[in-house]
């Protein structure tokens, strides 16, 4: 069953035995992020966590609640993915990729099917306002102490969004591109992140030529649809750059 938000697979995963929920005072400083790597080590990866009651760093309650571990079993990555074994997807890619055109009207027309499912795969255009704009801050309006955001290790930088997409726009060709970038907290108006060499983001932001700011700025995009699993490399070259 195909998941439309993060509402739902929360929901499915509860349903099915996957979630533990924390209705405790936990910090985010430190504290949610020590309780989530001690279930995450524990047999099977753990249930995943939604911690209801998150102290902020002044110690007030936060608006909104943190959700972790959530694709840390694989009972719940099948859940995410809409199948009941993760070798099914490995097996439908291959077929795709195998596909040839048979001979005769009648191994065409079997094909239909198949062409009918590909033909679902490019992403949707749809107008209006979507559900992610449903509350739109601006300017001084954006206080970003009010999200709670986690500071993961003791002597670590700072608060961090660990995964999040962040989705940048080439000014000069219009090409887009979205990728994974750890950033962090800097100050309730701003976001800093940092470009490696051989990131895409790097070919679409101008501070790969240089300059000390994006002309476009980019954005980033957390709470994402339960199939967009979080991918994760390592280079050594890096370049900062300012999430306004």
């Amino acid at each position: 069953m195909a998941l439309d938000n993060l509402r739902e697979f929360i929901k499915a995963i509860e349903q099915a035995g996957e979630l533990v929920r924390v209705t405790h005072p936990v910090r985010a400083h430190l504290e949610i992020a020590e309780i989530a790597d001690r279930c995450m080590k524990s047999p099977g990866g753990g249930p995943a966590l939604l911690f209801e009651h998150v102290l902020l760093e002044d110690g007030r309650k936060s608006a909104a609640p943190v959700a972790i571990n959530l694709y840390g079993s694989m009972r719940r990555m099948c859940v995410a993915l809409g199948v009941d074994d993760l070798d099914a997807i490995g097996g439908r890619i291959s077929e795709l990729l195998n596909l040839k055109v048979p001979e005769g009207l009648f191994g065409k027309l079997a094909m239909l099917p198949k062409l009918a499912e590909i033909g679902k795969f490019p992403p949707k255009v749809k107008t209006g306002r979507p559900p992610c704009q449903e509350v739109v801050l601006r300017g001084d309006a954006v206080n970003l102490d009010q999200i709670p955001f986690l500071t993961t290790w003791p002597g670590d930088g700072g608060r961090y969004i660990t995964l999040p997409m962040v989705i940048t726009t080439d000014p000069t060709r219009g090409i887009r591109n979205v990728g994974m970038y750890r950033l962090r907290f800097h100050g309730a108006p701003s976001l800093w992140f940092v470009l490696r060499a051989p990131h895409s983001a790097c070919l679409t932001l101008p501070v790969a030529a240089g300059l000390t700011a994006p002309a476009t700025p980019p954005c980033r995009l957390a709470g994402r649809l339960p199939a967009r699993l979080p991918w994760v490399y390592r280079s050594n070259h890096s370049t900062a750059a300012r999430l306004p």
